[in-house]
């Protein structure tokens, strides 16, 4: 199963995916990373901590994630990555165009 929180913090938007995030579910992650994208926020935060797993498809889910944000002019950042989910980013060079944060603390503090 996958759903996603979404939870407003001093003009941020952070996004909570949990689950498991494959191609079954990047038409959702999608649609919440384009509307947080389009709420007004300073800044929109992903927070990896609740992905059980991330297959190829949720990898260019999340670049797609940071094209968006990059044509929109809003700081997107992700955190709380898993060992798993990490390596995946790290294999795939997905965290030097991320540049993934540990906490969403240190993601909001970067602004």
């Amino acid at each position: 199963m996958f759903e996603i929180g979404v939870d407003r913090v001093e003009g941020a938007t952070v996004l909570r995916p949990r689950g498991r995030l494959t191609m079954a579910s990047t038409g959702a992650f999608r649609d919440a990373v384009t509307t947080a994208l389009h709420a007004g926020d300073q800044l929109v935060v992903i927070d990896l901590a609740g992905l059980a797993f991330i297959d190829s498809s949720g990898l260019g889910a999340l670049a797609g994630a940071q094209r968006i944000a990059h044509a929109g002019d809003v700081p997107l950042r992700v955190c709380g990555a898993s060992d798993q989910v990490r390596l995946a980013m790290e294999l795939t060079n997905l965290d030097d165009l991320l540049q993934p944060f540990v906490t969403v603390d240190a993601a909001l503090d970067a602004r």
